[in-house]
């Protein structure tokens, strides 16, 4: 299977610039990647998120998710659980855990 991969940085109607991830692999999963993690932890927006717009994984503020978007993970429960600095280990052992949380 080959991992499809891209990052192009988008503004949103707020004026906050965000990085759309789009990653996944060709069979139409998608995959959270360790990168992913890291851009939600450096998010300098109100309440970033990691949602899933569209079938796509972006990281915004909270009040820009979309009604239909599903939001995955939190910056706040990142800080809870890992703490304020993120290793790489930490960001892809995280990023495997939300993505078999995805697949259920």
């Amino acid at each position: 299977m080959a991992l499809a991969r891209r990052a192009r940085p988008k503004t949103c109607g707020g004026g906050h610039t965000f990085i759309r991830a789009v990653t996944g692999y060709s069979s139409g999963m998608t995959r959270i990647t360790a990168d992913d993690i890291r851009v939600l932890a450096q998010s300098t927006s109100d309440d970033p998120v990691l949602a899933m717009v569209d079938d796509t994984v972006v990281v915004l503020a909270r009040s820009e998710v979309p009604p239909d978007a599903q939001v995955i993970f939190s910056a706040a429960e990142l800080n809870r659980e890992l703490g304020p600095d993120v290793t790489d280990a930490e960001a892809e052992v995280l990023a495997g855990s939300l993505t078999n949380r995805l697949a259920r």
